[in-house]
């Protein structure tokens, strides 16, 4: 059978570069990891282009690759989707195909839109208007960086005072600030298609607030509920992608959506519940390719 050749644009760690190789040897597909580092573009009067070089420096074109897939591509991420529009341009597959830059802001927005539970949420520009929230709020608030990723840039605020002092020199607009909703564990479902592959707990680590495996969140298997597959698929829909991690968090028996990560880290979930997501998102954009082209 025909198979396409795929290539995986973004930043990664060696344990994820390994098992992107290990699942496609697996199934028998051309993969190219590629970095924006590596990207070059020409362009000029006649045409555009971009390519990369391999280890052995021989020159690879995009245009001759059936699918692109998203990954993490910081700091470059308006380079990546201009490289992934050009990838639409020529009829290729890309995985995610929503191109748009989507914030902790805009996600909350389209919570509310798609009736999914959230967090109370805020965002100010002014150091006056947050003041005059700050005075008549409850304590504690989380406050997070709109872009932040990994429990970078996430704090606990307890009072007015500590609150100001954090973001002091920060750009008010690019935090958002959200009520706080104590619970012990989130959980952690990575959707590939509509399909839920499962769920992971993360426990939070003694004296945090948060869970996230990269600053010491235990990963621990558990059920996946009819209502969290619920949840991690419509929420995905609301967002529009195809490949997902979605973190679920219950306070007070009720569930509330915390984040949809369009380029979750898969280390642990991968360990954790014994799942290759690197095949399976394979063998999703494969499935969806050779339907695109009728094979």
């Amino acid at each position: 059978m025909l198979k396409p050749k795929i290539v995986i644009l973004g930043s990664m760690l060696e344990w994820q570069r390994s098992e992107w190789q290990k699942a496609a040897k697996e199934l028998g597909l051309e993969v190219a990891l590629v970095s924006m580092l590596d990207v070059v573009w020409e362009i000029n009067e006649e045409t555009e282009q971009a390519f990369f070089y391999n280890s052995n420096g021989k020159k690879h074109y995009f245009k001759n690759y059936d699918i692109l897939i998203r990954r993490s591509a910081k700091p470059y991420h308006n380079q990546a989707m201009e490289l992934a529009r050009y990838m639409q341009s020529l009829e290729k597959l890309v995985i995610n195909s929503r191109l748009e830059r989507w914030d902790k802001v805009a996600q909350a927005l389209l919570f509310k839109k798609n009736n999914l539970p959230f967090p109370k949420s805020w965002q100010f520009f002014s150091q006056i208007n947050l003041k005059k929230f700050l005075h008549k709020s409850s304590f504690p608030l989380i406050v997070k960086h709109i872009m932040g990723t990994k429990g970078n840039n996430i704090y606990k605020v307890h009072n007015q005072a500590e609150a100001l002092s954090i973001l002091k020199d920060e750009n008010l607009g690019d935090y958002l600030w959200q009520e706080y909703l104590p619970a012990n564990e989130d959980f952690r479902v990575i959707v590939v298609g509509d399909r839920c592959l499962g769920a992971m707990k993360r426990i939070v680590p003694t004296g945090d607030f948060r869970s996230n495996i990269e600053i010491g969140g235990t990963p621990k298997k558990v059920e996946l509920t009819e209502e969290m597959q619920q949840l991690a698929q419509k929420s995905a829909r609301a967002m529009g992608y195809e490949i997902c991690g979605v973190d679920i968090i219950y306070s007070d028996n009720k569930p509330y959506i915390l984040e949809v990560n369009r380029t979750p880290i898969f280390e642990a979930f991968t360990k954790t519940l014994k799942i290759s997501v690197a095949e399976e998102i394979l063998n999703y954009v494969i499935g969806k390719w050779i339907r695109k082209n009728n094979i």
